[in-house]
């Protein structure tokens, strides 16, 4: 065993730690400024999906923000550590048996965001399908939580037919070993940390372009209720709709590169906590089941060169937030 344990806040920031690639049909990406990237139309929402009930609460609250995001996705699940599936560290295929938050030197699939003890055990992650008030399924919101060695956990709900998306973080003081309570039950701001310090932790610096992002790390654990596909979802294309509820939220970024073939699938990401590998050269697409690293291969017709990634290479060191760490 070796290296630095990482933090709750260092694991848990970025939610999954992988990169934003999409199986889906391809399609050239068109101009979306900043900061709403195709932003659906919430009224196609049925409204027996969303909460309309009078909100009660003060606005930069956490319990505001989760009026806000029930408002968009419907209700709240009762989230749970407890529900997270453990994610695997093997070495040649073997599961590697330690206490949680320890970390050996070498795995099979190492994760992706950590610059500290990439192949560390313990991280858990589940994944909760959306309700609507009545009851029923609304196969359009998906909620994914991500934990770190029974201590903390994040949370993204995503509504894919209209892109609202929310980031939530439980407190230090939180007992995550109790389902987090409902919006209005006692305890609720002693749960979540309130929106402006969640958005503090830097949501946007890993999911700029698209809401889940994927690795082989994370596409390891399979979704229960089908095994054929990942647990995280696979549903960003180059033209899905997201933005970030709340007003305390930095909103998503990216940029259209015509002719790039990068961006036929999927948006540009940039990001400088992926330090185990270089995502952007993973043989796509995702989901990933094994590291396969190649500087030109094809995706069906489309023939990916390091040129292509060369170009958003350079856009991502203009940006700010990279300008600001060197």
């Amino acid at each position: 065993m070796s290296g630095r344990l990482l933090s709750p806040v260092e694991a848990i920031s970025a939610l999954a730690g992988v990169a934003a690639i999409t199986i889906t049909a391809c399609s050239p990406i068109t101009s979306r400024p900043p900061p709403d990237i195709n932003a659906g139309d919430d009224s196609s929402t049925p409204t027996s999906c969303i909460e309309d009930a009078e909100w009660s609460a003060v606005p930069g609250t956490a319990l505001y923000h989760a009026y806000e995001c029930e408002s968009k996705l419907g209700p709240l699940p009762d989230f749970s550590l407890a529900d997270g599936i453990r994610i695997p560290i093997t070495q040649d295929g073997f599961e590697v048996l330690a206490d949680n938050g320890m970390a050996v030197d070498w795995c099979d699939f190492p994760a992706a965001f950590s610059p500290f003890n990439p192949c560390q055990t313990g991280f858990a992650v589940a994944r909760y399908e959306g309700k609507c008030t009545d009851g029923s399924e609304n196969p359009d919101v998906t909620f994914v939580l991500f934990g770190a060695h029974d201590d903390k956990y994040a949370v993204i709900g995503h509504n894919a037919a209209t892109g609202a998306t929310c980031f939530f973080n439980t407190q230090d003081s939180a007992d995550v070993g109790e389902p987090s309570p409902r919006p209005g039950e006692a305890g609720y701001e002693d749960y979540w940390r309130p929106p402006a310090e969640t958005n503090a932790l830097g949501c946007m610096d890993c999911h700029m372009a698209d809401p889940f992002m994927h690795s082989p790390w994370i596409d390891q654990v399979k979704n229960p209720n089908n095994p054929t596909e990942p647990i995280v979802p696979l549903i960003a294309t180059a033209d899905s709709p997201y933005y970030v509820v709340g007003a305390d939220f930095r909103q998503p970024y990216t940029q259209s590169f015509p002719g790039n073939s990068c961006t036929e699938c999927h948006r540009a990401q940039c990001t400088e906590q992926f330090e185990n590998y270089r995502l952007d050269q993973l043989h796509m697409p995702a989901p990933f089941y094994d590291m396969n690293f190649e500087l030109e291969y094809e995706v069906g017709e489309i023939s990916v060169t390091d040129a292509d990634r060369e170009e958003i290479r350079s856009w991502c060191a203009t940006l700010e937030y990279f300008i600001d760490l060197d």
